[in-house]
């Protein structure tokens, strides 16, 4: 038994639970589910998923009231402090998260790329299961997506 482990530990680095601890990402021809991705589930999987978002921000901006939306125009305190928030601290905590943890190339540009895009229509969702106040969430969204449009430079 100790010999086959050792034949085995000499092809690829197997530890002594004979887990491959190499790294190389195992992949097979076929998935293990035996279902076609890029078949007529990828394409209900599509529609699926566009339709209920677009019900989500829709269901979201019915809750909306024009008055909230317009006491965070008249006292933007929160919102500024939200966007300095969103462009300073938070890119600069996972900066911090990513330096601290030994993680692979893939690891880290997902979690700068999660730092520096957190705005989203997805980030209402988690707004109101939070209980937070969805107007001042819509309206840090969209003063957030403005700004890094107008950030792009063609």
């Amino acid at each position: 038994m100790d010999a086959k482990m050792n034949e085995s530990s000499s092809s690829s680095p197997v530890n002594s639970t004979g887990i491959d601890t190499s790294g190389a990402l195992q992949t097979s021809p076929s998935n293990s589910t035996g279902v076609d991705p890029s078949g007529t589930l990828q394409i209900v999987m599509d529609v699926l998923l566009i339709s209920l978002t677009v019900l989500l921000m829709l269901s979201f901006g019915c809750s909306l009231h024009v008055n909230h939306i317009r006491s965070h125009f008249s006292r933007p305190l929160g919102v500024v402090t939200a966007i300095v928030l969103h462009f300073v601290l938070i890119p600069y905590v996972f900066y911090a998260l990513i330096c601290a943890m030994n993680l692979n190339l893939y690891d880290r540009l997902s979690l700068t790329v999660l730092a520096t895009c957190p705005a989203g229509g997805i980030s209402n969702l988690f707004v109101h299961y939070a209980d937070g106040d969805l107007a001042l969430g819509c309206v840090v969204v969209n003063y957030v997506i403005t700004i890094q449009s107008a950030d792009i430079r063609f």
